[in-house]
């Protein structure tokens, strides 16, 4: 899946993307500098997409716009009354975010992705014999065959292996009993003494 979001597109106007991007970026932000919810809505949407824009794949970029794109049509009203701002570029942006769509699935590309997909099974499928092999080689010395496995491995290992120690540092402790609470003595309550009833005069 990685190679198909990075393989370019023969003929696709990258730089035209680019353009669209950072236009409807500024627009969007001039928008946004007496809008609270916008801004937030532009931090989140910048916060996805943290990598340096020289280093952006072409399918990056798309993502990008498509995710600029989305704002603006929730103020598409104010945008088509700010006259700094052509309009028309997002009319551009979503025709190439959709042409870029199309060519995705290719028999081409679908062939691409197949073998490069093949070609990361094999990797894989090496690295464990090798990895199962370093393991049985230095058996008997631990530490060496833990730095032999692959990191999400070594992680797994180290958490049974404290695991297993907390059990047994749990065993050797003395069981402690929780002491019995002692109720509370209730004070006798002497009831008020009832006044002797004097007889009606007569």
């Amino acid at each position: 899946m990685a190679f198909a979001l990075t393989a370019p597109t023969a003929g696709f106007p990258l730089e035209r993307v680019q353009h669209i991007v950072d236009e409807t970026a500024a627009a969007l932000t001039w928008l946004g500098s007496d809008d609270g919810a916008l801004a937030e809505r532009l931090r989140q949407v910048d916060a996805q997409h943290r990598s340096e824009a020289r280093r952006r794949s072409e399918s990056e970029w798309v993502l990008l716009l498509c995710a600029y794109l989305t704002l603006a049509d929730d103020v598409a009203g104010r945008l088509a009354r700010l006259r700094a701002f052509d309009a028309r570029l997002l009319v551009e942006g979503r025709a190439l975010a959709d042409a870029h769509r199309k060519a995705g699935v290719t028999p081409e590309r679908r062939a691409l992705l197949r073998r490069a997909a093949a070609i990361a099974e094999s990797l894989r499928v090496r690295m464990r014999r090798v990895t199962a092999a370093a393991s049985y080689v230095f058996r008997l010395h631990p530490d060496i065959a833990l730095e032999a496995r692959s990191e999400t491995v070594r992680r797994r290992a180290e958490s049974v292996a404290r695991t297993a120690r907390a059990k047994r540092t749990a065993a050797k402790l003395p069981a402690v009993t929780p002491p019995v609470a002692t109720p509370l003595a209730t004070p006798a309550v002497t009831p008020p003494a009832t006044p002797a009833e004097t007889p009606p005069p007569t």
